[in-house]
């Protein structure tokens, strides 16, 4: 027997986003089911900041994952298009990747992101557009780089790695020209 009552297997709650404001900065997160995990896929500034520090946890849930993940996509349609994390519209075929977006000036003001040890996942494109993004350090539990994750970052020039790192998209620093320095 068939039932359009089952629900798909997931950790993260979809269904109910929570928001978390501080300084200036307003993160949009989901929970898992559990609530012991955090997740940011968006965030939006009301001013301009140079260093975009993420907490480690929001509502006593620990900060596993950042970005605009799949799940969020309309689903059934072609992927062509991403978002990042700041929701601008990333079409790499059209060399749109973010870095134009006149609805949130303030994010071009930011030239570090601190990323908290606790996250082991982002999303492909998180970080695109950043063009005053200087340095980054990826964190230990974080074992892979998606595609176009710092698409674009054009001041990017040194990004550290973790140990635990498996892969790293080769589009993952596509136009991100001034990178000197992987470690």
């Amino acid at each position: 027997t068939l039932t359009n009552n089952v629900k798909a297997a997931t950790k993260w709650n979809t269904s109910k986003s929570v928001t978390k404001e501080e300084n200036g900065i307003k993160y949009s997160v989901y929970l898992t089911e559990d609530g012991k995990e955090s997740w940011i896929y968006q965030i939006k500034l009301s001013k301009k900041v140079t260093k975009l520090t993420l907490p480690k946890e929001i509502n006593q849930a620990k900060l596993t994952r950042v970005g605009f993940g799949k799940e969020l996509y309309n689903k059934g349609e072609d992927e062509d298009a991403y978002q990042n994390l700041f929701g601008d519209t990333i079409e790499p075929w059209h060399n749109c990747y973010g870095d134009l977006s006149n609805d949130d000036k303030n994010k071009q003001t930011i030239q570090t992101v601190a990323i908290p040890g606790t996250v082991n996942q982002l999303e492909i494109a998180t970080f695109s557009g950043m063009k005053k993004l200087k340095s980054v350090v990826i964190p230990e539990q974080t074992a892979s780089v998606p595609a176009y994750t710092f698409a674009k970052c054009s001041a990017l020039s040194k990004v550290t790695f973790s140990k635990n790192m498996n892969e790293i998209d080769s589009t993952a620093f596509v136009k991100s020209n001034q990178v000197k320095t992987f470690s």
